[in-house]
């Protein structure tokens, strides 16, 4: 009877150990800094959608242009570019320009969206959203804070 009720807390306790073992974070990863811009720009984006600060016509992007002015935004995404959902028989389409935001002591970048009908070629909606790098940093420390 000693040994039944021995073996079940024995088999208990290695659950325990077991279900603590498994909630624990998965360790964190490495991200590049073209990962961590494109991540703070789609968290920052996905954001607006939740909040719905952003026109119906967002969700019938149907194509994406890109205008990389930015000497900044260049260097640190290299060919990586922010991901939004398109829709293949979209209405409307989204041209985003990147700007250096010239600061000495926190520079960053600008990114001047607009959203046009495709037929009309009429603009839609337009917003300007800024990324600093310091914003970058605390992107990076959040996620993996024993970078930096």
């Amino acid at each position: 009877m000693i040994y039944k009720v021995l073996g079940v807390l024995i088999m208990v306790a290695a659950g325990v150990i077991m279900s603590l073992i498994l909630k624990q974070e998965t360790p964190c990863v490495q991200l590049t800094p073209a990962q961590q811009l494109i991540a703070l720009i789609n968290d920052d984006f996905h954001t607006l959608i939740r909040e719905g600060s952003l026109p119906p016509e967002w969700n019938s992007i149907a194509t994406i242009k890109v205008e990389m002015n930015s000497d900044l935004a260049r260097a640190l995404l290299g060919k990586e570019r922010p991901r939004f959902q398109r829709v293949k028989d979209g209405s409307s389409y989204l041209e985003l320009q990147f700007l250096d935001l010239p600061d000495e002591e926190n520079a960053g970048i600008i990114i001047q969206a607009s959203l046009f009908d495709i037929k009309s070629k009429n603009k839609i909606f337009e917003i300007g959203r800024t990324y600093t790098m310091d914003d970058l940093n605390k992107k990076a420390s959040q996620s993996n804070p024993e970078a930096l």
